[in-house]
Parts: structure tokens; C-alpha cells; sequence
């Protein structure tokens, strides 16, 4: 057996009619079938004249020159007439009647009988010869009929590889509209039938000469169903399921399908229509033998019915019951396919659920023996501490997707209940042990006055400092296992904030002041710093300005945006640089319907920002907040105190009350012996637990200022770059076709390090025709290793640029014109 490749072949072909300095050859091709190599075959010196349906203008051309030494290639994509009108020019130089059919038989020693005749027409052949590099390369021979047919159908189904059955079929079941056409057009319908009929055991019904996409879906769904089920309905089914030995290529299929970002709209299309056509519902109705099949969502709608019908009447009693069951049943299902597609959220919810009372009933065994304050610290700041079951009660909020009424009550309604219990009993609990203990002090706990000198003081390098307001813990480390995931490294301290924990205080706290004092004057609250007031943002800024003059510089959140040599540029002399955000604190006064999602879209923001402060060369970089903050599920259960008379010497929020308050039963009072920047003749009272101070206007969810662990246990993410990124960017290598011969073709990104320190470069491709941008790719990161990209072309122009673009900077990091060769496919499929 020998290697052989159709370009060699043909050139070698071509180079063999010009032997013995032949002037001319005159190439005959039937049908044109290598017209989009002609150009690519002829040889060097070699002059190509294409035949362009006149045979004078050629005879007139060449004529006219009067060199009749020179070599010259006459390309004629048709039969040779007869007679000839070339007849002098083929007995005065070569003839050559070569077609792809004739180079397949000869050279690749392909028999070609009748089917094949039939299948090898002028359009296949011109698709499969521009194709051929992608769908068959380079080869042994004989080549096979059946390696042939594969790759006349992955021209058909335009795959820029080799055929690839599984994505035919989802091709097929998304575009049968168009497909079955160009199948039928190409005289293709009858192979790709055989083909899934011989090797897959597809079994067509009777007179199916073109496949049925309602019978491909079925018989894809209705085999996974009965093969994950252990037989289900399998005589039901049985004209239409494959032999056993073939099914688990179906049912596997099923999956790949629904999991496929280009097919799983198709998918749910195909299932919901079979669904009702073949009553899935009433089949798969208390059968449990069903809990691996993933094919309809109906499985998943009588599953969950089990679990509601052994709940019963019972709620929480009914849960805890069936825990197991539904733990089990619930994890296992919230990873197959209707719940990744977002189509059955009720898995998610059960599972979030289960984890949420699971945790707040451990919780319980330590709060209940009413432990001292720094075991209640300590069990909420710790790795898988209580901070978590913060988390999973934002998580289960944030989903508002519409559920039946009773997995609403059971698996949304119950655990909002005893999480806001949770909460208050958790937090009567921390009070009740701050009260006892006199003193706003945590072993092991920093306060949040010595923030500064404990972490911003000792930096001898510039440090950025990121205060954001209302960062609770909880977000802190999702935060922390966000930057992780990059290129910044990740310890996590926590702190007590000040009290009152509310921003005009806490704020003045993190600040690097020898005297903080706080006090209330006719209605209004006071904050000083070394004698300077620090009530406000612009407060603190100028008290920085004027204590650090230019090391100093301070940006808001959104500063960060700005290209990073802009950046570079502008804080080239600063030490220390602060960037402030209050975006949270602001959310929970002012979104608070749409809080709970606003919070991973600002923390995505805050993590950009980190990377590229890292970027411009801050190699520790601190980021802590000013206080936390509650957030009830039902705010209008909350407890509320006895009411305190208005007095313009006191401040009454819902969670404190400052200045000159009177005692009131349920609070506990604190004085500048237990707050020593709280001025002589200040105090602070604050109701016992989650409770409020009655106050006018709505109860809101959001709430900070109290003594809670979610409002005071904060903490600080001290991150250092993995490597110092302050090196340059990766180089990319792009590496593309010649030629776009496909409406399908790829990209290869390859990185090029120049030295260690080079960083991450994100890019994306543009396709323009004519400066019109006719495509923009998704992005790309380019770390250390090779991306490929897939791109098809929107429409076919004769030429495209393509351009790589720096995604930051829009510097165009590659550019190059190709022509666009699809001579091959014929415009009428």
C-alpha cells in the first residue's frame, strides 16, 4: 500500500504531460471536477489559461503572442468536443483528459461501480476535490467506497475534519429542512441511510428512501430512554429501537446532543414534540427504574411527583423524613440534562435547599450551648464556617424561575423561615455574649482601627487598597475563590468592624488616623480624624491628600476601565492607591428586588479591577469594607423594640441608636470605655439579636449598622500575583489556510513566550470584507498553550482580512488578506 495525496497526485500528472519541454498541454477536465485546484497544480513558468467557454478567444491569445516556445496550460473544465477544437495544439504539444473520478480509479485505485457513478457527479466531485486536505489528506491506497462516501457526506454537511457521524446527525436534525435537498440533490440521500443502517442499526420505516428526522429523533430519545431505564416500554418501542448491542451509541448520542451549545435548543424542540407523540408521561409515571434516563423532562416531572407525594402534608417533618431519598434523587438529577439546560429548576432548588437546612440544623448543636463570642466568630470565619449557609440562602434567592406551588412552599418557603430563624438565633446569641463580655474585642479578631498598621504600614512597595462598602464576608470568599481561579494569590483575614456599623464610621476606622472621634451635634453625626472631619467620601479623600500629598491616589471602582497604559501613566508616581466603591451599599438601599443577582455581576467587576491594579504593578494589593449587612427573607417578621423619644442629642436607625439614647429593655448599650473613639458624653444602644428600633417607612430586607455577625465580622483579602504581572504580553502565532476553500475553516492561536514573566493576553478574531467587519469571534485567552478557533463564514465575498486584536488595547496583533475559493459548491443545494 502507498500514500497518496490528491494535490501530488494531480501535479504529478501535470508535471509528466509538460515532460520533454512540452509547450503545450491541453487538459481536459469532465465537469470541472478540479477546477479549485487548477491554479495550485500548474507548474512553475507554466502559463494557466482557463477555458472561459470560447475556444477562439484562447486560439486568438495565444496567436497573437507568437511564442510559441513558451509553456502554457489550457484548463478546460468540460468533456473534449469532437471533434477537437484544439486539434493542432494537443498533436503539437500534449492532451490530458484527467477527472477526479479518473484520478480516483487510477491513482487511488478506487473501483468505481454503478452506485458510485451515481454519487460522484460533476458538484460532488468539486466539493470533495476543494475539501480534500480537511476530509481525506493524505491516504493509503486502495482507497475504500466507504471512506470515499464518508467523506463526500462531510462536504455535504460541511465539517472542516473527516466525517463525523455524530455531528451529521445533529446537523441533519437541526437543518432537515435544507439538508434533505441538498442529500437528495447530491444523489447522497441513499448513503447516509446505509450508512446508519449498516454500522448503527438505524432501522428505517418501510419505503424510506431519505431519512426521517422525526423517526432519527425518536429513535435517538426513545433508545436512551429504555437502554438508562433497564427496558422500559422496550416492546412499545421495538420497530423502532436498534439492535441491544447498538443502543448505548443512541443513548449516548442523547446526552451529547442536549449537552452541545450548537444543538440543544434543537434537542429540547425534538423531545417535546416526541413527548407528546408518544405519551411519554403516562409511561414513565412512578416507574424509578427511570432515574438515570435523561431524554424527556416528563422523567423528571414524575420523579419529582415522588418526592412531593412521600412529603405528603408533613413540610419540614416530611423533608427530614425522606432526606435520603430526595438528597440522593435531587443530586443525581440536578446533573443530567434538564437541569443543565435550565429547563428544571426545581433540582437546583431541592438540592440548595437540603444543603441550607442541613447546615443551619448542624449550626444549632454549638449555638444552643450558648457558647462565648469568639467560638461563634471562630465557627462562622472558618474555611466551610456558617458564612457559607449565608451563601447558599443568596444562592437559593437568586433563582426566580417559576416552580409549582408546592415545591415553592416545601424547598423556597420553608428554608427562608428557618434561615431568618437562624439568624436570629444565631445573632440573640452573639449579642447576648458581647454584652456579657463588656467589651467589643475578639480573641484572634482584629479591629477594624488597626487595619492600617497592621497591613497598609508595613508595605515598603506600592500597595492598592480596594474599600468597598458593604463587602460581607461571605462575598468576600466568593470572591477569594474567584481570584484563586486566576493569577493572584489569596489569604483571608478577618476583622470586627467598628460600631455603628455603617459607613460614615467604619470608614473613618480602616484610615491610618492617631485619633478617631465620634459624637452627635443637634441631629447630625460627627466623625473626626486627628481633628479633621471624615464624614463623608470627600472628607477622607482630602484627610488622605493632605496626609500623603502625591504618593497617594484615589480612583473609583470604575476608574479601573481605562487601557492599562493610560493607567500606567497616571499613577506611575503612587505608592499607595485606594479605590473606593459603594456599589453593594447602594444596591441593597436601591435594588433590592434585584440584589441578590446584582452581586456576582459586581464581583466579576471587582475581580477585573484586582487583575489589572495587579497588571499595572501593585504586587500586594488589600481589599476589606467598612461593614457587612443583613438580609432577611421576611423582613416584616422581624422583631421590633420599644420606640425611643426624638432627640435631637440622639440618631435612631432601625439598628442602632447614637448620641444620647435612653435605655430601653432588648438592647445592649455601649460607651467609649467599650468604643474608645465614641466621645465622653456619646453612647450607643442596640437592640438584642436581628431586631429593629421601630422606625417609619417599609421593613426592608437589606439592613446594616447592629451587632450581628453578618454585619460586623468582616474581613481582608490580601492578594499577591502568583508571578509579578508587570511583564509584557504573550506573543501570538496565527496560523490559518491559504485558501478559505469551506464556509468552515480554522484558526490556530499559538502563544510565543519571549520570557517568564510575559502575561495572559485575551484576543479576538475579526473577519472584514471590504473594511465591513462581517464576523467577530467569541474571546480568547492565550496563556500557554494552543487555541483553535472554528469559524464559518456569514456569507462567501471573493477575499476577507483577517485580523487578531488585543481585546484591552485594540492593537491589531495580526492581518491578513485570504481569497475565498468555493467554486466547489454548488449555489443551487
Amino acid at each position: 500500500m502507498t500514500k497518496q495525496n490528491l494535490k501530488r497526485v494531480l501535479q504529478t500528472a501535470i508535471n509528466e504531460a509538460f515532460s520533454n519541454n512540452t509547450p503545450i498541454v491541453v487538459w481536459y477536465d469532465n465537469g470541472g471536477t478540479l477546477q479549485t485546484l487548477a491554479e495550485h497544480t500548474t507548474p512553475k513558468n507554466v502559463e494557466l489559461i482557463k477555458y472561459q467557454g470560447s475556444y477562439l478567444t484562447i486560439r486568438t491569445q495565444i496567436e497573437t503572442e507568437k511564442n510559441f516556445k513558451k509553456q502554457r496550460l489550457i484548463y478546460i473544465p468540460e468533456k473534449a468536443p469532437e471533434p477537437s477544437w484544439l486539434k493542432d495544439y494537443e498533436i503539437f504539444g500534449n492532451r490530458l483528459d484527467l477527472d477526479l473520478p479518473t484520478i480516483l480509479n487510477q491513482y487511488f485505485r478506487l473501483s468505481i461501480d454503478k452506485e458510485l457513478k451515481t454519487i460522484l457527479t460533476p458538484s460532488n466531485c468539486r466539493r470533495l476535490a476543494t475539501r480534500w486536505d480537511e476530509t481525506l489528506g493524505t491516504i493509503e491506497t486502495p482507497l475504500t467506497p466507504e471512506k470515499l462516501k464518508q467523506a463526500l457526506l462531510a462536504t455535504i454537511f460541511e465539517q472542516p475534519h473527516q466525517f463525523d457521524i455524530k455531528h451529521a446527525i445533529f446537523t441533519y436534525l437541526k437543518h432537515h429542512d435544507t439538508l434533505t435537498q441538498t442529500l437528495e440533490k447530491s444523489n447522497l440521500n441513499q448513503t447516509f441511510l446505509q450508512l446508519l443502517q449498516d454500522q448503527y442499526g438505524y432501522k428505517p420505516a418501510q419505503n424510506e428512501q431519505t431519512i426521517n428526522p422525526k423517526r432519527l429523533a425518536a429513535t435517538i430519545l426513545l433508545t436512551e430512554l429504555v437502554h438508562n431505564s433497564n427496558g422500559l416500554a422496550e416492546k412499545e418501542f421495538s420497530d423502532i429501537l436498534p439492535p441491544k448491542n447498538q443502543r448505548k451509541f443512541w443513548a449516548t448520542l442523547a446526552t451529547e446532543w442536549a449537552t452541545n451549545e450548537d444543538y440543544k435548543e434543537n434537542f429540547t424542540q425534538w423531545s417535546q414534540q416526541l413527548e407528546k407523540e408518544y405519551d411519554i408521561p403516562t409511561k414513565v409515571k412512578g416507574r424509578q427504574e427511570t432515574e438515570n434516563a435523561t431524554s424527556f423532562k416528563a422523567i423528571d416531572e414524575a420523579l419529582l411527583e415522588e418526592i412531593l407525594t412521600r412529603i405528603g402534608n408533613e413540610g419540614l417533618k416530611g423533608i427530614r423524613k425522606n432526606l435520603t431519598y430526595i438528597k440522593t434523587l435531587a443530586q443525581k438529577r440536578q446533573e443530567n440534562t434538564w437541569s443543565r439546560l435550565q429547563l428544571f429548576p426545581e433540582w437546583k432548588i431541592i438540592n440548595l435547599s437540603l444543603e441550607l437546612l442541613e447546615s443551619i440544623q448542624d449550626s444549632f448543636t454549638i449555638i444552643d450551648k450558648t457558647p462565648e463570642a469568639t467560638t461563634l466568630i471562630e465557627n462562622y470565619t472558618k474555611e466551610d464556617g456558617w458564612w457559607h449557609i449565608d451563601q447558599l440562602y443568596r444562592e437559593l434567592a437568586t433563582i426566580d424561575t417559576p416552580v409549582q406551588p408546592k415545591v415553592k412552599e416545601l424547598f423556597i418557603d420553608t428554608p427562608k423561615e428557618q434561615y431568618q430563624e437562624w439568624l436570629r438565633k444565631l445573632n440573640n446569641t452573639f449579642t447576648l455574649a458581647i454584652e456579657k463580655q463588656q467589651k467589643w474585642q475578639i480573641t484572634d479578631a482584629m479591629n477594624q482601627r488597626n487595619f492600617w498598621q497592621n497591613y497598609v504600614h508595613p508595605q515598603k512597595e506600592k500597595v492598592a487598597i480596594f474599600l468597598l462598602d458593604a463587602f460581607r464576608y461571605e462575598l468576600q470568599k466568593r470572591l477569594a475563590e474567584e481570584l484563586q481561579k486566576g493569577r493572584v494569590e489569596v489569604k483571608h483575614h478577618h476583622m470586627l468592624a467598628s460600631l455603628p456599623s455603617i459607613t460614615e464610621i467604619a470608614m473613618a476606622s480602616l484610615l491610618p488616623s492617631t485619633a478617631m472621634n465620634v459624637s452627635v451635634s443637634d441631629g447630625d453625626l460627627k466623625v473626626t480624624l486627628d481633628g479633621k472631619t471624615a464624614l463623608t467620601k470627600n472628607d477622607r479623600i482630602k484627610w488622605l491628600k493632605d496626609k500623603f500629598g502625591d504618593s497617594v491616589a484615589c480612583l473609583d471602582l470604575k476608574d479601573l476601565q481605562k487601557p492599562l497604559d493610560e493607567l500606567r501613566k497616571e499613577l506611575a508616581q503612587t505608592k499607595i492607591l485606594l479605590v473606593m466603591d459603594r456599589e453593594i451599599d447602594k444596591a441593597g438601599s436601591f435594588l433590592t428586588e434585584e440584589l441578590l443577582n446584582y452581586f456576582d455581576k459586581l464581583l466579576s467587576g471587582v475581580k477585573r479591577a484586582v487583575e489589572t491594579v495587579a497588571q499595572i504593578g501593585y504586587n500586594k494589593i488589600l481589599l476589606t469594607t467598612d461593614h457587612g449587612f443583613l438580609f432577611f427573607p421576611l423582613p416584616n417578621k422581624i422583631d421590633t423594640t420599644e420606640s425611643i423619644p426624638s432627640d435631637p442629642q440622639t440618631i435612631v436607625s432601625k439598628r442602632y441608636a447614637i448620641g444620647k439614647p435612653p435605655h430601653i429593655p432588648a438592647t445592649i448599650s455601649l460607651s467609649n470605655k467599650t468604643l474608645p473613639y465614641l466621645s465622653e458624653e456619646t453612647h450607643a444602644i442596640f437592640p438584642i439579636g436581628t431586631s429593629w428600633f421601630p422606625r417609619p417607612g417599609p421593613k426592608e430586607p437589606f439592613i446594616h449598622g447592629g451587632i450581628s455577625l453578618q454585619e460586623c465580622c468582616i474581613g481582608i483579602l490580601e492578594c499577591t500575583p502568583k508571578k509579578a504581572i508587570t511583564g509584557e504580553k504573550v506573543g501570538v502565532k496565527v496560523s490559518l489556510p491559504s485558501l478559505i476553500s469551506s464556509a468552515i475553516f480554522i484558526i490556530s492561536l499559538q502563544p510565543y513566550i519571549k520570557q517568564i514573566s510575559d502575561q495572559p493576553r485575551t484576543v479576538i478574531v475579526e473577519l472584514t470584507e471590504k473594511g465591513e467587519t462581517i464576523l467577530r469571534s467569541e474571546l480568547v485567552e492565550i496563556i500557554d498553550k494552543e487555541q483553535t478557533l472554528t469559524l464559518r463564514l456569514p456569507r462567501i465575498p471573493k477575499e476577507i482580512e483577517v485580523k487578531v486584536k488585543d481585546l484591552e488595547t485594540g492593537e491589531v496583533l495580526f492581518s491578513k488578506a485570504i481569497k475565498v475559493s468555493l467554486e466547489g459548491y454548488d449555489e443551487t443545494l
